[in-house]
């Protein structure tokens, strides 16, 4: 979300073929993705240069987002943004962009600075995403819901000039950063008169309709965005991608869609033969700040003409009014938002144009995935792998994702990954180790963090966290994550900052945070707590605390308190212990 090859290059995604290494399939191996991406096909691939190292790249996309840009031009009155309370044309979106991108350039904004969006979804987000990176400047796509703390260090780590936000969101920025840089503003929010030297959206782009939306020319080595991951440790951190490593990413979904459920040639030939597909309807439920929101469903759909339905936040009755009203076609969402439509009343209603379902955020179990063919039995099913620092890395659908409903599906053609133990070594086949992964999406950097870049990124091979094994027909597994990490909801949350942040209560000694499974969300987050002699906290008091010091998706779930924390050998927490622990304190 290309020549011919050069010699000794592969056409298709890796497999593992004996103890030692990986190298790349044939077409024999796999006939489907080598047709995809043969020459003249429209997944080509090609060799390049980034570096040093030669790459493998899809030869017709976009060769940044500029190219996207100028391509939407011909779909001016085709609808582009629609809600329960706006619609808005290409055209118009594209013109008020360009009204924005005037005041934006009155404030000093120019190609190579770095500008923070913070907002709910919307128009007003995508508009300004538009403006900003067709100046050729960075997109800082931070989150809105995030804590005082949180949006001052995602500001100061990249080192934004500028912030287009929510009226709400920009006044819980510290005085220290916001008082020295313009501010746009969007909506109401605020009880209070605006500061002065606030500009408000709708004055900016009033009357722009009518203009034309005109990008700067870009390299493909040039930044386009900035998306906040969760780590190791730490609070959120910046992945840098460049225009090359987005425009990847955005024609990657495409080849995941079509090549996801096919199983045969047969079926890529009786696929080539039906009529030009109608531009796709897409439900947008996924925050924009979210990779699975920018780059995976608002720039795929805008490159091929689509519509784009979005709701502000997760309502699961305004989506199911909404797929109604627009004769949705796709919704990708994370394993609750799923849960929720499923279990919501949709009596009497008419949803027969949703012919897509993908999970995305966090994997399919096998519950969820035998649930949903029983809810929508003639809806496509898809899942796929992928992270903020590399895009998307892999897709499975239909019947392939039916016969192996545990797996992440194929890698895509343009990575190369390996498998590594402890130690460094490559695992024997069909074995697990950490997943290690070049491509040209792979992300420049960690903004404002060389230590955190370095310990994860060494001659363009991320260091995922996350551990998996290859099927014998080069399928991914993945089967846990090295990082300390809670997906829940689709969102990601790292242990430690929940636990820093419970640990600052006078009365909390010690403290530790953990998933269990869930069966609407994934994962529940969990923290375990061992309070100070005589003193004592409520759950609700401590969930309260945790809330005003890090985003509410990040409080737990559920606290248990207990006397003394389960120790291995080493003298380190037992998780395992300790999740089976709480869970037999469930029976």
């Amino acid at each position: 979300m290309e020549p011919v090859f050069a010699a000794g290059f592969p056409s298709v995604s890796v497999v593992w073929v004996n103890s030692t290494s990986y190298a790349s399939r044939t077409a024999a191996d796999d006939p489907i993705g080598a047709r995809l991406t043969a020459a003249g096909a429209p997944f080509e691939l090609a060799a390049h240069t980034i570096g040093g190292v030669v790459y493998r790249v899809f030869r017709h996309a976009p060769g940044s987002l500029r190219d996207i840009y100028v391509g939407a031009r011909q779909f001016g009155p085709r609808p582009f943004l629609v809600g329960r309370d706006f619609r808005v044309t290409y055209a118009e979106a594209c013109g008020q962009a360009a009204a924005l991108v005037r005041a934006l350039s009155d404030e000093g904004i120019v190609k190579g600075r770095r500008v923070a969006i913070a907002m709910a979804n919307g128009p007003e987000w995508v508009i300004s995403f538009l403006a900003v990176t067709a100046m050729g400047a960075t997109a800082v796509l931070v989150n809105n819901r995030g804590s005082p703390e949180e949006l001052f260090a995602a500001l100061t780590d990249t080192d934004c000039a500028m912030l287009i936000a929510d009226a709400g969101v920009a006044a819980r920025v510290p005085g220290e950063w916001i008082a020295h840089r313009p501010v746009v503003v969007t909506g109401s929010g605020m009880n209070e008169v605006l500061p002065p030297a606030w500009r408000q959206f709708d004055d900016l782009v009033r009357g722009g309709e009518t203009l034309e939306l005109e990008p700067v020319e870009t390299s493909p080595d040039d930044e386009a965005v900035v998306i906040f991951t969760s780590g190791t440790t730490g609070g959120p951190k910046g992945a840098l991608l460049t225009q090359r490593a987005t425009a990847q990413s955005v024609t990657a979904v495409d080849y995941l869609i079509l090549r996801g459920p096919l199983r045969t040639v047969a079926d890529l030939a009786a696929l080539q033969a039906l009529p030009e597909a109608p531009p796709p309807s897409v439900m947008l439920v996924f925050p924009l700040f979210h990779a699975s929101g920018a780059t995976s469903a608002l720039l795929p759909a805008m490159r091929r003409g689509g519509k784009i339905v979005m709701v502000r936040k997760w309502n699961v009755a305004e989506v199911i009014d909404l797929i109604e009203r627009e004769q949705v076609s796709g919704l990708s969402g994370s394993p609750a938002m799923l849960w929720d439509l499923m279990h919501a009343d949709r009596s009497g209603r008419d949803l027969r144009s949703l012919r897509f379902l993908s999970v995305a955020g966090q994997g399919l179990r096998r519950p969820l995935f035998e649930d949903l063919r029983r809810y929508f039995p003639d809806v496509l099913i898809g899942v796929g792998y992928g992270q903020s620092e590399t895009g998307g890395v892999t897709g499975i659908g239909g019947a392939n994702l039916a016969e192996h409903p545990d797996c992440a599906g194929w890698v895509l053609p343009y990575f190369e990954l390996r498998l590594l133990d402890d130690a460094g070594k490559e695992v024997p086949a069909g074995e697990m180790g950490e997943i290690l992964l070049r491509s040209p999406t792979v992300m420049r950097e960690y903004c404002g963090r060389p230590a955190e870049t370095a310990a994860v990124l060494e001659d363009g091979w991320l260091r995922t966290g996350d551990l998996g094994r290859v099927d014998d027909e080069g399928r991914l597994y993945i089967v846990d994550r090295k990082k300390n990490i809670v997906i829940s909801g689709g969102e990601n949350i790292t242990c430690s900052e929940v636990e820093s942040a419970a640990l600052t209560h006078p009365a909390v000694r010690e403290a530790v945070a953990f998933g269990v499974p869930d069966e609407r969300l994934g994962e529940r987050l969990v923290l375990a707590v061992v309070m100070r002699p005589g003193m004592s906290v409520t759950p609700r008091e401590l969930a309260d605390y945790i809330g005003e010091r890090r985003a509410i998706y990040k409080v737990p779930r559920d606290f248990t308190f207990i006397t003394e924390l389960p120790l291995n050998a080493t003298g380190k927490v037992d998780k395992r212990k300790l999740l089976a622990g709480y869970l037999q304190r469930q029976v």
